[in-house]
């Protein structure tokens, strides 16, 4: 990757040009060099992407009226920047497709909801821990979730036990409703894995933070 000192004429440069991509940068036009994009489509994508088009059918559907309630609650979660307006939280539209998305992923094949959520989600009082064993990671919850509330357990891998995890980068492992019990998620190879879960309320999608349950070794 390299910068591009760029005159009037190249003011604009942007877009692909042979093998190489013309990227605006604060420090001038960067040149990359173009690579395809791989598409596995494995069953897990597809399955993101089929819910994300459900979401999207399900918000060209709403009313006018359900839309300004959309926008009025993301306005009352992220607020507005002093001066401009802008919003600086998602807008009513992302705000919709994240929770409606997630809904489906707990509950697929239900309706998603066309009403914002009327209250704030706060997450559950359950901690979860984890342990790794011979292919496959232990999680175990500390009580019972509350009623509508299930827990995500997520994973990563990772370099090794002190290598740092991304939240962004935690794949879903499946939602249990902890009742004291253990659950055992199997790991598709051995090593490393950061373990983290976060509460979901089933009847809105609304979602905690991501928290740390340990990181683990699978033998």
């Amino acid at each position: 990757m390299g910068l591009v000192q760029t005159s009037i004429l190249e003011a604009g440069l942007r877009g692909k040009v042979g093998n190489a991509v013309f990227v605006r940068t604060p420090y001038g036009v960067s040149v990359r060099d173009y690579v395809i994009p791989t598409d596995p489509q494995t069953e897990a994508q597809m399955a993101v992407r089929q819910r994300m088009r459900l979401a999207a059918a399900a918000w060209r559907s709403l009313t006018a009226a359900q839309i300004e309630a959309w926008n009025d609650f993301a306005e009352a979660t992220g607020g507005r920047e002093p001066g401009d307006g802008r919003l600086l939280g998602p807008s009513g539209q992302r705000l919709f497709v994240r929770l409606a998305t997630k809904f489906l992923q707990v509950s697929p094949g239900s309706v998603v909801p066309r009403d914002p959520p009327e209250t704030a989600f706060g997450g559950d009082a359950v901690s979860v821990s984890a342990s790794g064993e011979q292919g496959a990671v232990r999680f175990v919850g500390s009580g019972p979730n509350a009623a509508g509330v299930v827990t995500e357990l997520l994973l990563q891998p990772v370099r090794t036990a002190v290598s740092r995890a991304y939240p962004q980068k935690f794949r879903s492992q499946g939602f249990v409703s902890f009742s004291g019990s253990e659950v055992v998620v199997p790991a598709e190879v051995g090593g490393w894995y950061a373990a983290a879960y976060r509460f979901v309320l089933v009847a809105t999608g609304q979602a905690g933070a991501v928290l740390p349950a340990g990181v683990v070794r699978v033998g």
